[in-house]
């Protein structure tokens, strides 16, 4: 064990790449330790912190790959970027209850640390913090916590639950992105958008509850989502992004609301029941397919959100059929010129007619035929 003698501050880059260093004990005088002051010790496996610290600089014990344990004292406030980052054998942290922040990659690639007790007063998590925490399995942040950053625990394979705080309302970019293991999430309340690939390849993901006040669904956020079985979309959406729901091939029952675009198919990829709503009244579409969905849906899909009500109604009265072919121009709801739409009814107008007859909508039929004389 190495010992200092009286100082109160340890330099930047001191101890740099010291394979010497295998225990070390600080003396109480010591308030700050600067910059990468142990930055490359690789044999050193614990160090004592006197409870007078108040000041950590980055990268202090960045790549200490032998670092088993540490206990941060009540003084310090901030952990800064790569503090511990690449401390492979780092398996428990002790953390001041007077932390406000975790920084950047403070902890990237501690792939030993399984568990980690957030300290009560966190209020932000950086870029990557936690990211190929491979062994992490259980993340709960406390309530003050308003901001996690990019792939914050990213990569982390083996992380099973993550409970996040109310009080955040983004989940920014890769915040989960390869997360396997992830079954069950708890989203705040206030939450507004799910970024890019936020959820991306989440594959044990089976359910999550989209808050009522969510408001954007970025691109590819649940790509990947293989176990994903059930989708509730809140009114409150107003665009799902491009393949935000790609590859979910067990996404087979969705709930939406009308006033949600989603001009993609990543949605109604694999889905076989559709509830839509509007204005408290409820729709069940049972979607027929024999070979995944198909391009008249994509466009039917597509249409039902530029078209007003009389066409969302006869859009509901077809999909509930399937076997009948989905009769994509019966949702004109008035002349247009040369089109798909119009070129669909001129092929297919009698039979579209003869079924809305069948089925009671003689006005609708009627109003066809004189469409298509």
């Amino acid at each position: 064990m190495i010992y200092l003698k009286q100082i109160d501050k340890v330099s930047a880059w001191e101890f740099y790449q010291n394979r010497d260093i295998i225990s070390f004990s600080l003396p109480e005088t010591v308030q700050q330790i600067e910059h990468h002051a142990f930055y490359n010790c690789r044999e050193m496996e614990n160090i004592f912190l006197p409870a007078f610290v108040a000041h950590l600089g980055n990268g202090v014990f960045m790549n200490c790959i032998r670092l088993q344990e540490i206990t941060l004292p009540e003084q310090i406030s901030e952990i800064k970027t790569d503090a511990f980052a690449g401390c492979f054998s780092l398996g428990l942290v002790e953390f001041s209850e007077n932390i406000t922040s975790i920084g950047d990659r403070s902890f990237y690639r501690c792939t030993n640390l399984s568990r980690v007790a957030f300290p009560s007063l966190l209020e932000k998590i950086g870029n990557s913090a936690f990211e190929h925490c491979s062994q992490l399995k259980s993340v709960k942040l406390p309530e003050t916590v308003t901001n996690i950053g990019s792939r914050a625990f990213a990569e982390c394979w083996n992380l099973g639950t993550a409970r996040l705080s109310s009080n955040i309302t983004i989940i920014k970019k890769w915040t989960f992105y390869n997360c396997w293991s992830l079954h069950a999430v708890k989203l705040p309340k206030e939450l507004t958008e799910i970024s890019e690939e936020a959820f991306f390849n989440c594959a044990s993901l089976k359910k999550i509850v989209l808050p009522k006040r969510l408001k954007k669904i970025r691109k590819r956020a649940f790509m990947g989502c293989g176990s994903l079985e059930k989708i509730y979309i809140p009114a409150s959406v107003r665009k799902i992004g491009e393949d935000a729901f790609a590859c979910c091939k067990n996404l087979h029952e969705i709930k939406m609301h009308d006033t949600t675009q989603c001009i993609n198919s990543s949605l109604l990829e694999h889905a076989k029941i559709l509830h839509l709503v509007k204005h408290h009244k409820h729709v069940r579409i049972e979607i027929c397919r024999e070979h995944g969905i198909t391009q008249e849906e994509k466009l039917l899909f597509r249409f039902w959100h530029e078209k007003n009500n009389f066409s969302r109604t006869i859009f509901f009265q077809q999909m509930q059929k399937p076997e009948y072919k989905i009769p994509i121009a019966i949702l004109m709801a008035e002349e247009q010129e040369e089109s798909v739409f119009k070129n669909y009814i001129q092929t297919n107008f009698k039979q579209v007619a003869q079924f809305l007859f069948r089925h009671g909508d003689e006005e609708n039929s009627a109003r066809l035929l004189t469409m298509c004389r």
